[in-house]
């Protein structure tokens, strides 16, 4: 949040939009908004939170710490796209130049991938359902670009190979709010990536936390995820080949 603040207060260039996590150490969105609206004086920036606090208590503390639009995740990308549009004044782009554009560029040999590329997608419906992901609600919300989950989804194992490891981290330092802070970010990050179980048991895990139990309580909660975690990483993995194996 202080480095959101301090690029706000240097822009070069000036930025159009910020899109502002909630829940960051040091300091939090909130406090960064304030900050940019009350010490930058800056009140005409667009700051649009992102977060997966969805409910309507949160969307109505945002848009009172000066915020103008609140985003919940997973995100739908198309949605989102249409939030920035509109916040930075830029113009829509007509449904029907696009549907030009794609038709233009359609020849028989990329209609020829695109029913190849549909055989594969079958392999990886399946691959996904065994790691229980739902791939075609994930997909939906990217705006049906198979690439851009692709270049996610090593990302996202990345953070969950190290994840055991930082929270016991947290839990050794009895610093509970870092532990259920990076449980916040892994309920969005699993839901936008369509692992709908492991979203459902960081949150329930990160309520539980909030609730400030004792240390060995809190212990057998971060084991628990933490075993979810490791299940879910070969059965990623093996999703991950899939895409792979389809470009």
């Amino acid at each position: 949040g202080q480095e959101a603040v301090d690029a706000v207060a240097n822009p070069n260039p000036a930025f159009d939009v910020v899109l502002m996590d909630l829940q960051m150490p040091v300091m939090d969105g909130m406090t960064a908004t304030q900050h940019i609206r009350h010490v930058l004086n800056n009140s005409t920036l667009p700051i649009i939170a992102m977060t997966a606090n969805v409910m309507a208590s949160d969307r109505e503390a945002c848009l009172k710490a000066g915020m103008n639009n609140h985003v919940g995740k997973p995100f739908d990308l198309k949605h989102l796209i249409n939030v920035l549009r509109s916040h930075a004044g830029w113009q829509d782009i007509e449904a029907s130049a696009i549907t030009s554009a794609v038709q233009a560029s359609e020849t028989s040999t990329e209609i020829k991938k695109a029913a190849s590329a549909a055989e594969m997608l079958t392999e990886i419906e399946k691959a996904a359902d065994a790691a229980g992901v739902d791939i075609v609600s994930a997909l939906n919300r990217l705006g049906g670009k198979q690439d851009l989950y692709q270049r996610m989804l090593p990302m996202f194992l990345k953070s969950l190979r190290a994840l055991p490891e930082q929270l016991e981290i947290h839990l050794a330092q009895n610093d509970l709010l870092a532990v259920s802070r990076a449980l916040h970010s892994l309920k969005g990050l699993a839901a936008t990536m369509g692992v709908s179980k492991l979203a459902a048991e960081a949150a329930i895990a990160e309520k539980y936390l909030v609730s400030e139990p004792a240390i060995e309580d809190a212990r057998a909660s971060i084991e628990h995820i933490s075993t979810a975690i490791k299940v879910h990483i070969p059965l990623l993995t093996l999703l991950h080949s899939a895409l792979e194996a389809a470009k």
